[in-house]
């Protein structure tokens, strides 16, 4: 499965839902692990993983409104050529733009993606 249908597979699915809490999970092994649900008080219903991360640049928790946005994008436009002269993108990774309700612009640079629907309980 191709990067391109992988995110458009991540926004259906979390489009599901009209609005998400999503945080840094964990970051660990150069694998960002950002995880999504209605309340992260009490559980998460996804996981997006990112491998072979090289720069993070967002917050540590933010919410998204689903009916206007996807929650993720793949960019390759001059706002990638912008970043990559930016913070100097190695050949092969791949820009990922998260989308917030603060309109902040929150990127991810990382070779892959991939994600998981499962919900994790927190006692």
């Amino acid at each position: 499965m191709s990067k391109i249908d992988i995110i458009q597979e991540i926004n259906q699915k979390l489009s599901r839902d009209l609005y998400l809490e999503m945080k840094i999970y964990s970051f660990k092994d150069n694998e960002l692990i950002i995880v999504a649900g209605k309340d992260l008080i009490y559980y998460h219903s996804y996981e997006i993983k990112f491998i072979n991360v090289s720069t993070i640049l967002l917050n540590s928790e933010w919410n998204i409104s689903l009916s206007e946005n996807h929650a993720i994008q793949l960019i390759d436009n001059a706002e990638a050529k912008k970043i990559n002269m930016s913070y100097k993108v190695i050949q092969g990774n791949n820009i990922y733009k998260i989308l917030n309700d603060d309109n902040l612009p929150f990127y991810v640079i990382a070779e892959n993606i991939s994600y998981e629907e499962k919900t994790v309980k927190y006692y």
